[in-house]
């Protein structure tokens, strides 16, 4: 009985945790609808990678929120130890996001960005040889385009022909 009533109290602390971050989310949602209009963030405006962020941020917040309810209804059975497996997964994610910061230096964002790609998709389970490469290769001008041309967000550009070749996409 003592764990029940301390199962419910964990599961109303975590839902009341998450519904402050979805407030406070939709408060500056609403704050970033106030920017005025201006040619400032390319052509979509200043205030719509906010607002992305913001509403993604917000649809997240419900999916965990649904997700310790249904975590909390199928009963205590989380362990309160972090798995071997879980810390070397947090270390190659550490790994490729600090070759992605040294690559981006010297081979820019396009040359980057296929890396991190490559390495992330790799490790939540893509094993496809095709389908990483193609990902890796078409998501770097994909990127460039949205947030180098649309949005006009300075990407690092890299040295040498890769500072070159990055004229064409941004």
């Amino acid at each position: 009985m003592v764990a029940e009533k301390s199962s419910k109290r964990t599961l109303v602390e975590e839902l009341t945790i998450h519904a402050l971050i979805f407030v406070v989310m939709v408060v500056l949602f609403q704050e970033s609808r106030t920017f005025p209009v201006l040619n400032i963030g390319g052509n979509l405006g200043a205030a719509w990678w906010p607002q992305l962020l913001l509403g993604l941020g917000m649809v997240m917040t419900a999916a965990s929120a649904i997700s310790v309810v249904r975590k909390n209804l199928r009963g205590p059975g989380g362990k309160g130890k972090v798995s071997l497996t879980e810390v070397k997964s947090l270390s190659l994610s550490t790994a490729i996001f600090v070759a992605f910061l040294l690559a981006i230096t010297v081979v820019g964002f396009l040359g980057a960005v296929p890396v991190l790609v490559f390495g992330f998709m790799y490790q939540l389970g893509a094993r496809k040889l095709w389908i990483l490469i193609a990902a890796s290769f078409l998501a770097s001008p994909v990127f460039a385009v949205i947030f180098g041309r649309l949005m006009e967000v300075p990407l690092p550009r890299g040295m040498g022909l890769m500072r070159l070749f990055s004229f064409y996409f941004y």
